[in-house]
C-alpha cells in the first residue's frame, strides 16, 4: 500500500490537474512540507535527547522526517477523489 498509493494517485490525479488546480491546492504541498519540518525537528529532539550514536544519527533524523507524514495519505487521498472538481471524483465507485 505504500508504495502504491503515491503511484495511483498520481496516475489518477496527474492528467486532470492543470495549473489553477494546482494553485488553488498549495495547501496540501504547505502541509506536506510543514510535516517533514516537524518531523526534522523531532529527529533531531529524539537523537540529541537519547544520545543515538553518530553513525545512525542521520537514519534516525530520516525515519523521524518520513514517518511523521505516513499516515497523510489515508487522509488526503479520500478527501482528493470525493473532490467532484477532480477528474477521479468517480474513481472509488463500482
Amino acid at each position: 500500500m505504500n508504495v502504491f498509493t503515491p503511484a495511483l494517485l498520481l496516475s489518477k490525479l496527474g492528467g486532470s490537474v492543470d495549473a489553477r488546480q494546482a494553485v488553488a491546492l498549495w495547501p496540501l504541498a504547505a502541509n506536506m512540507a510543514a510535516a517533514h519540518a516537524v518531523g526534522l525537528l523531532l529527529g533531531w529532539a529524539q537523537v540529541t535527547l537519547l544520545r543515538v550514536p553518530h553513525e545512525l544519527r542521520p537514519q534516525a533524523i530520516a525515519l523521524s522526517s518520513v514517518g511523521n507524514v505516513g499516515n497523510l495519505p489515508l487522509v488526503l487521498v479520500p478527501s482528493l477523489l470525493a473532490s467532484p472538481g477532480m477528474g477521479a471524483a468517480g474513481a472509488g465507485a463500482g
